[in-house]
């Protein structure tokens, strides 16, 4: 996209746990209460990625952010 509008900054957000209403949707109830215990203990606010999308929108013109992958610090890579 950012090849084809030039006036376009194009930012690909990779988020690791991040506690949203997902598991809600989840009908299988090991698999919904395996993920339940790990994002009760590694997930971050959705807030979270919402500021650095909002930090990535704010930079000024000339600069852009390519990719960013954000994860909590207790959440192995």
């Amino acid at each position: 996209m950012a090849q084809d509008l030039s006036n376009v900054r194009v930012t690909i957000v990779s988020p690791g746990a991040i506690n949203t209403e997902l598991l809600e949707s989840v009908t299988d109830n090991d698999f919904k209460n395996n993920f339940e215990d790990f994002y009760e203990n590694f997930g971050i606010p959705a807030e979270r990625v919402a500021l650095t999308i909002k930090q990535a929108i704010d930079l000024p013109d000339d600069a852009a952010w390519n990719e960013v992958i954000i994860r909590p610090t207790k959440q192995v890579m």
